[in-house]
């Protein structure tokens, strides 16, 4: 309101109005994806402490963060129709175990799935030309960006091999349904009879000679 603007030619020139462009925030979750299915699934665990990067489009650092005790984050007061990166770790230590990034991109509902890209960690986006820019859980102007880590591969002990049947040292010959030990004694025995006639006829020439 002015006043005092009563003769021609008054003026008060303090009438003037400043403009803001609309800001805007990112945010999500970090979970274990036990299932290894890139789904953040109801009831995977969420992870805490987990830094994350917020780049421009230039690669340089905007700001950082880390998850709360829900896994959850988030980034506010962006530019809006602005490109931006956001830098996830590509490993994180659970418990004293190496958890790598789960697959990315999968399933069809893009607010379940897990983005980053498993070598680098980053995931690029544009921000929308309006929002609410809000930190709330859930509220984010874009709150689908989120991280899923799986549980170390453990490996499956070997089969041991199958034993095969036991030779029988005692009964070493194929089987004929007679043991080999009486297959032996009467080889033997026929053995002793075969010298004793050759012995026999042996005799007999020397005495008729």
């Amino acid at each position: 309101t002015s006043g005092d603007l009563t003769q021609d030619g008054d003026r008060d020139p303090s009438l003037d109005f400043g403009f803001v462009p609309d800001l805007v925030s990112v945010g999500d979750y970090v979970w274990i994806d036990e299932d290894r299915d890139g789904i953040q699934d109801e009831g995977e665990t969420p992870v805490e402490g987990v830094e994350i990067t917020l780049l421009d489009e230039n690669g340089e650092v905007v700001a950082t963060t880390t998850t709360d005790e829900d896994g959850y984050y988030v980034f506010t007061d962006l530019d809006v129709n602005t490109d931006y990166t956001i830098e996830f770790p590509t490993t994180i230590t659970v418990d004293g175990d190496t958890y790598p990034l789960t697959t990315a991109g999968a399933g069809d509902d893009t607010s379940l799935d897990s983005n980053p890209n498993q070598d680098t960690g980053r995931y690029s986006f544009t921000t929308p030309a309006t929002g609410a820019n809000s930190a709330e859980p859930g509220q984010a102007d874009i709150p689908t960006i989120d991280a899923g880590y799986t549980p170390p591969q453990v490996d499956e002990p070997s089969p041991s091999p199958t034993e095969g049947p036991t030779p029988n040292p005692v009964d070493p010959m194929p089987s004929t349904g007679v043991p080999g030990s009486l297959i032996l004694t009467g080889g033997l025995a026929a053995l002793a009879l075969l010298v004793g006639i050759v012995l026999l006829t042996a005799r007999r020439r020397a005495l008729h000679s």
